[in-house]
C-alpha cells in the first residue's frame, strides 16, 4: 500500500465487530456507570437542599419583618425586593412569597387598582392575603402635595375606584393608609361613601399629608367604617375654615385611639383653592375637637413649632402620651399647659417622651457642640420651674386614677451626650434625680417613673 494512500473505511476495522457482542455489553457497563454516578450526585445534591417547611419559615420570617416595619410603605422596600426575588426560584416559592407581596397592597394610580382588581378576580385565593391597603399620589409617601408647586395634586379618585372595584373581596384588609392626597369637592361618587361601608373590617385609618377642603368629608370618612378602631393622622389639614361637625354615634362608640403626628401649624399662607391668605387655627386642635370621645390618644411634636393643645373636652381620656422631638433641650413648658387643660378622671397613664435630633455640625466642632448641648441641658434642668407646676397639676383630683408608675418621663439621647452630663454633673442617674427631687409629691405616691435611652446615632 502507498504511504500516501489514506487507508479505506473498510481497512480501518475495530478491534471489536460493529454487532460484537462484547461492544454491546461494555456500552451497558459504560452507561450504567455514568447512571450510577448520576444518581450518587443528585443524591449528594439533595442532601444539601433545605426542607421546604424551613424555606416557608424563611420567607414567612421576611414578610413579617417587613410588614412589621414598615406597614407597606414604598420606602421600606427591601423586603419587598427580597420576596419577589423569592418567588422566581420555583413555583413552591412563588405560591408563598406571592401570597405574602399581596398582604400589603400599594396603589399610586388608578391602573394598579385595576389591575389589582383583575388578578384578585382571576386568582380568588389571594383575596385573603390582603390586610394593608396604601392609596398615595405617588411612590414616595413623603411626597406633601401642598407644599408643592404642583397644581396635579388631587389624586383622590383612584381612592373611589378601590372603593367600588374591590368591594366585598377583601375579607381581611385591616389597614388602609390614605396619603398625599387633596380631597376636593365632587371629586369622588356620591354612592362611594355607602361602598365604603361593606369594608367592615377595616379598624385601623391611616391619614398621612392629606388636605381636606370641607370637615364634612373628613367626618363622612370616619362615619363610613362601621369597626373603625384608631385614627392615624400626619399632617392632616384644611383648605378652608372647617365648621365643627359632631362625629355620629357609632363612630363614637368604636373609635377609640388618635394618633397625631407631623408639623401643626396655626396658619395656612395660602388657600389650595382660590390662593387666599386665610386663617384656620391649628389642625392638631380641630382634629382634637372633632374627635374629642377618643381614650387614647398619642401626640408627637416638633419643638418649638408648636404650642399647647387642650384637652378639656375629653372626658373619657384614659390614656395620654407626648413625643417631643427637640434640638436645644428638653422644654416642660408645654407638658404643664397641655396637663392643665385635662378634665378626665379616668386618666390613668401618661407617657412623655424627649427625642433629641442630631446636631447639625462638622466633626471638628462636634466636641464643642456637645459640650456646649450638655451645659445648656444641665442649666435648663437646674433652673427649670416648669417641673414643679406639673408636680402640682398632678396632685390634683382628676389625676387620682393614675396608676403606680403610670407617668413616664423618657427621655432619649447620644451617648456622648450622655457621657458629658455625667461628667458635668458627676452623676449616672442625672435624669431620674432631678425628676424625682423637683417632682416630690409624684414621687412619693410612686405614680413618677423615669426612663433614659441613649440613641445609636
Amino acid at each position: 500500500m502507498p504511504l500516501n494512500r489514506r487507508p479505506s473505511s473498510s481497512s480501518m476495522a475495530s478491534p471489536f465487530p460493529r454487532n460484537n457482542v462484547h461492544t454491546k455489553a461494555s456500552r451497558h457497563i459504560y452507561s450504567r456507570s455514568n447512571r450510577d454516578t448520576l444518581e450518587q450526585s443528585d443524591e449528594h445534591i439533595l442532601d444539601y437542599r433545605l426542607p421546604l417547611e424551613l424555606c416557608e419559615m424563611i420567607i414567612d420570617s421576611i414578610a413579617y419583618s417587613g410588614l412589621t416595619e414598615g406597614r407597606g410603605y414604598w420606602a421600606q422596600s427591601e423586603w419587598r425586593n427580597a420576596l419577589l426575588a423569592c418567588a422566581f426560584v420555583c413555583r413552591a416559592w412563588h405560591l408563598r412569597s406571592m401570597f405574602h407581596l399581596h398582604k400589603s397592597v400599594q396603589l399610586a394610580n388608578r391602573k394598579q387598582v385595576v389591575s389589582l382588581s383583575k388578578r384578585l378576580r382571576q386568582h380568588q385565593d389571594l383575596q385573603a392575603a390582603v390586610e394593608y391597603v396604601t392609596i398615595s399620589r405617588a411612590e414616595s409617601l413623603s411626597v406633601r402635595p401642598y407644599l408643592s408647586g404642583d397644581k396635579d395634586h388631587d389624586g383622590i379618585g383612584r381612592f373611589g375606584t378601590f372603593i367600588m372595584m374591590l368591594a366585598r373581596r377583601l375579607p381581611n384588609i385591616t389597614s388602609l393608609t390614605i396619603a398625599g392626597v387633596v380631597w376636593r369637592t365632587g371629586s369622588m361618587h356620591p354612592e362611594c361613601m355607602r361602598y365604603l361601608s361593606t369594608y367592615t373590617t377595616i379598624t385601623r385609618l391611616c391619614l398621612h399629608y392629606v388636605t381636606f377642603t370641607r370637615t364634612s368629608q373628613f367626618v363622612s370618612l370616619l362615619s363610613a367604617l362601621p369597626n373603625l378602631q384608631c385614627l392615624d393622622c400626619a399632617d392632616v389639614k384644611w383648605a378652608q375654615i372647617p365648621l365643627m361637625l359632631p362625629v355620629p354615634l357609632h363612630a363614637q362608640r368604636h373609635t377609640h385611639h388618635l394618633i397625631l403626628s407631623g408639623i401643626d401649624t396655626s396658619t395656612i399662607s395660602k388657600s389650595l383653592l382660590n390662593g387666599k391668605n386665610i386663617q384656620v387655627g391649628s389642625h392638631w386642635q380641630r382634629l382634637l375637637d372633632i374627635l374629642h370621645h377618643v381614650s387614647a390618644c398619642e401626640v408627637s411634636m416638633t419643638l418649638p413649632s408648636v404650642r399647647r393643645i387642650d384637652l378639656s373636652q375629653h372626658s373619657k381620656l384614659g390614656r395620654l402620651s407626648i413625643s417631643y422631638t427637640y434640638s436645644a433641650h428638653a422644654s416642660f413648658y408645654y407638658i404643664a399647659a397641655t396637663l392643665s387643660t385635662i378634665t378626665s378622671d379616668a386618666l390613668s397613664t401618661i407617657h412623655v417622651q424627649f427625642q433629641h435630633s442630631a446636631i447639625d455640625s462638622k466633626l471638628s466642632d462636634l466636641y464643642r457642640a456637645t459640650d456646649q448641648w450638655a451645659k445648656s441641658f444641665v442649666n435648663q434642668m437646674d433652673h427649670n420651674d416648669d417641673l414643679q407646676r406639673i408636680d402640682e397639676i398632678l396632685s390634683g383630683a382628676c389625676f387620682a386614677s393614675i396608676t403606680r408608675g403610670g407617668v413616664c418621663f423618657e427621655i432619649t439621647m447620644n451617648p456622648r451626650h450622655h457621657a458629658r452630663i455625667a461628667q458635668l454633673t458627676g452623676s449616672e442617674e442625672y435624669w431620674t434625680q432631678t425628676l424625682t427631687q423637683k417632682m416630690p409629691r409624684a414621687a412619693e405616691r410612686g405614680i413618677l417613673q423615669c426612663v433614659l435611652t441613649q440613641s445609636v446615632r
